[in-house]
């Protein structure tokens, strides 16, 4: 379990909105199953801190963890945010090594457990490509065919709550003001042409605004606007004026400038980094993670030191120390 800084745009957008305790239970009694969702005690909804993705899949994967109090127990809600362009055909089987570390934290805490908590697994996936892959960790088995093979009763059994956004248009998404908002900004952000979606996040964000949630708003367009080194500014701010945003609009128009200037700063960046890379390459072979990593953090600084430690390094390590 970690507690990492969340650099990644998706993971703080996603932990920044859902990760507030009416908008979650807003999210969960809106999309999980009517049967489940009627039986929950929403107002006692509890966000529990910590991260159980795997280190290397941060990039692809964000998550939360919530309890909630049935009968006389409590249910554990796992949302998995799966923000990569393309379903995860293992993503059962992750689920299920997130799941056994969530077990593993009860009982450290609680050694004299007799019985384990159950967790509903959520999955919502941000790709505009539809999930195609069953949801049930069974059929990641290659088990012997036919019926009575025996082999049933010793394989693990669980399927993951689907929530697709590819399936669900803007004016179709469910819920209050604000986590409709929340959903349509997680569908825009990956389309191409966003800036022409703005106006169809108009409505919702207006209605954010009527909720005296402006904090929440300039959230969402940062998110969108996290793009924004690719946008004509002249043509974004038309379309901004538009939105009617009232007092916040000079606040996201300077952020969207920023933004802009960043963006292109770090396309320059970027294209030394995948020159040096090429340098390297051809001269040590396929690059280690360790090496890759190091690029990827580096400063325009750090990226000229190494470019001229390579004209006479004798190995990679050589050409990376401090």
């Amino acid at each position: 379990m970690s507690d990492t800084p969340l650099h990644n745009p998706h993971d703080r957008f996603f932990k920044e909105t859902l990760g507030r305790t009416p908008t979650a239970a807003e999210f969960f009694r809106t999309y999980l199953p009517e049967e489940v969702a009627s039986k929950l005690d929403w107002g006692r909804l509890e966000r529990k801190d910590g991260s159980f993705v795997d280190e290397t899949l941060r990039e692809r994967h964000a998550d939360l963890l919530f309890t909630v109090p049935w009968k006389d127990s409590e249910v554990f809600l796992y949302c998995l945010f799966e923000h990569q362009s393309n379903p995860d055909r293992w993503m059962a089987f992750r689920l299920l090594r997130y799941m056994v570390r969530i077990w593993e934290t009860q009982l450290k805490r609680g050694p004299r457990r007799t019985v384990l908590p159950p967790i509903l697994p959520l999955v919502l996936h941000q790709g505009l490509k539809g999930w195609r892959f069953s949801r049930r960790f069974r059929s990641l088995m290659d088990l012997p065919k036919g019926a009575g093979c025996g082999f049933e009763g010793f394989v693990p059994e669980f399927e993951f709550h689907l929530v697709d956004l590819a399936e669900w248009p803007i004016e179709k998404l469910r819920g209050d003001v604000l986590l409709r908002a929340i959903l349509a900004a997680m569908r825009v952000v990956r389309e191409r042409d966003w800036v022409a979606r703005l106006e169809e996040l108009a409505p919702l964000l207006n209605g954010a605004l009527r909720e005296n949630d402006s904090r929440f708003v300039r959230t969402c367009l940062e998110y969108v606007m996290g793009r924004s080194g690719e946008v004509d500014l002249e043509d974004f701010r038309g379309r901004l004026d538009r939105l009617k945003l009232g007092e916040i609009r000079e606040d996201v128009m300077t952020f969207a400038e920023q933004l802009i200037r960043e963006g292109r700063r770090e396309g320059r960046l970027e294209e030394a980094r995948a020159i040096l890379r090429r340098q390297l390459s051809r001269r040590f072979g396929t690059l280690p993670e360790w090496a890759e990593l190091r690029l990827s953090g580096a400063t325009t600084s750090e990226l000229e030191d190494w470019s001229e430690r390579l004209l006479d390094a004798p190995n990679l390590e050589s050409v990376f120390e401090r």
